[in-house]
């Protein structure tokens, strides 16, 4: 084998190893993002209002009942299709 020859092979590894290093740092795809299970209505259920809570607290359980039913019936709803 002449010095020509070794100079080519000793090229066209250097090619081959510059190819691999860029298909290694390429870009590769992102992985999905992680899914979020929202379980919140499994255990939040409504609670009750009694004669002896003040106006404040009754607003706050009007308005805990609408969003429960806004998140939660239209979710087990759906659940049930």
């Amino acid at each position: 084998m002449t010095n020509r020859h070794i100079i080519e092979l000793i090229g066209a590894i250097g090619v081959v190893l510059a190819l691999g290093a860029c298909a290694s740092m390429c870009q590769k795809e992102a992985p999905p993002p992680p899914k979020t299970v929202d379980t919140g209505c499994n255990w939040n259920k409504p609670f009750p209002v009694s004669v002896n809570d003040t106006l404040e607290t009754r607003k706050h359980a009007l308005a805990a009942y609408k969003a429960y039913d806004e998140n939660c019936v239209q979710l087990k709803g759906e659940a049930l299709k």
